[in-house]
């Protein structure tokens, strides 16, 4: 078993957000190692007199900082620009908490400052979405991407269109793709879980969408879904984020109901009779992996989606696929329809994947090969083993190799 090590992380997203792959992953590694989740820098509110963020435990060996800067002069200024003062607040953070060996990890390339600040002994970088390619992405990501793929000790890929665009900058690249949590899920088909008022209140058939609601889904698509289908209640679950809710589709039976607790989505779902993907084909897509295709597989729900590339690659046989209005709605009704037969085939097809896909496994099998790379990184930097005498060989060369 490797030294044992600290995790810190940088993060573009924040661990209050959606609970997603950085929870899912770090949650569990935390059973072994303490992680420092460092999120994106917050402007504090005006005649707030702490300068500085406090460190706050978000669960068993998990602590999150999210440093406070000043607001900046000029808007669209980057928000990790004030390097100076994350530096010091995150090495105020590692003294608190006294960091001990480390591994610094990121999610985002943005914070590249941090390997000067924090000295790790490694670098992992865990690529879940493609950044550069998303809405008021930094021009500079893509180059600052490239040179933390070539420096980083491991790089794990969020799913297969990933691995394959970033594995030639790094040997030591690993592909694990979405992760399910079949227990948690699993709860919608249960009989004893309670499905919460503001679904049961809606008449059925209900069409449920659970994600953040931002650039990447395919608003006319959904429009179109809402007015062909008028009897069909349509639920948006998750947050707004870098689109204008004054622009997003309206209608009587389009629901836009917020970001909902982690422990609620079952509940959901149980309500719902079926579960949609309505992305959109365009760049902040291309190489998306959604983690929700689990999620929903793990309800037993039928799936309807556009055609993503990972989706169309690996589900094509037990989800629904349709790449235009038309077709989304036509492929609606045939979910809304599916038979018997057509169903417990679908069934089989579903428990088989999410067997192969449990976050417990994947999080142990991230772990191992990040202890691989301390333990190659430590086997590097120890001092030379001085040559022995004659008389004490045998011994002092077993203590060297058990070392």
């Amino acid at each position: 078993m490797s030294a044992r090590y600290d995790v810190i992380v940088a993060s573009h997203l924040r661990w209050s957000f959606v609970w997603q792959r950085p929870q899912q992953v770090l949650s569990r590694i935390a059973r072994r190692h303490r992680v420092l989740f460092i999120e994106e820098p917050i402007f504090p509110a005006q005649g707030d007199p702490q300068p500085f963020s406090p460190l706050q435990q978000a669960c068993h060996n998990v602590w999150v900082l999210a440093p406070r800067v000043a607001a900046p002069e000029r808007p669209g200024t980057p928000v990790w620009q004030d390097r100076a003062s994350i530096s010091l607040q995150v090495l105020e953070a590692m003294r608190t908490l006294q960091i001990g060996r480390r591994a610094l990890w990121f999610y985002t390339p943005l914070p590249e400052f941090l390997l000067e600040v924090v000295r790790p002994d490694i670098v992992v970088y865990d690529v879940m979405d493609e950044l550069a390619n998303f809405k008021f992405a930094p021009p500079e990501l893509k180059e600052q991407e490239a040179r933390l793929l070539r420096r980083a000790d491991v790089v794990f890929t969020g799913g297969a269109s990933l691995y394959e665009a970033k594995q030639a900058f790094n040997p030591n690249t690993h592909l694990f793709a979405s992760g399910v949590d079949t227990a948690h899920y699993s709860l919608a088909c249960r009989p004893d879980t309670k499905v919460p008022a503001f679904v049961d209140d809606l008449p059925a058939p209900r069409a449920v969408y659970i994600g953040v609601i931002d650039e990447r889904l395919d608003y006319p698509l959904i429009a179109h879904a809402a007015a062909a289908r008028p009897h069909v209640q349509f639920l948006m679950v998750g947050p707004v984020v870098k689109v204008d809710p004054a622009d997003l589709p309206k209608a009587p039976n389009l629901h836009y109901v917020g970001q909902q607790q982690y422990q609620d989505l079952p509940r959901i779902l149980k309500g719902c009779d079926l579960c949609l993907m309505p992305f959109a084909r365009n760049e902040a897509t291309r190489f998306i992996s959604p983690t929700k295709t689990l999620e929903y597989m793990a309800t037993h729900r039928p799936i309807v989606s556009t055609p993503i590339r990972d989706v169309e690659r690996f589900y094509s046989d037990i989800v629904y696929l349709a790449s235009g209005p038309e077709e989304f709605v036509r492929q609606m009704d045939a979910a809304l329809n599916e038979s018997a037969s057509e169903r417990a085939r679908r069934n089989v097809r579903e428990e088989r994947i999410l067997a192969e896909h449990a976050w417990d496994a994947i999080a142990a099998n991230m772990e191992r090969i990040m202890d691989q790379a301390f333990d190659a990184r430590l086997a590097r930097i120890r001092p030379p083993v001085v040559a022995p005498t004659a008389r004490y060989a045998p011994a002092t060369a077993r203590i060297a190799t058990e070392a």
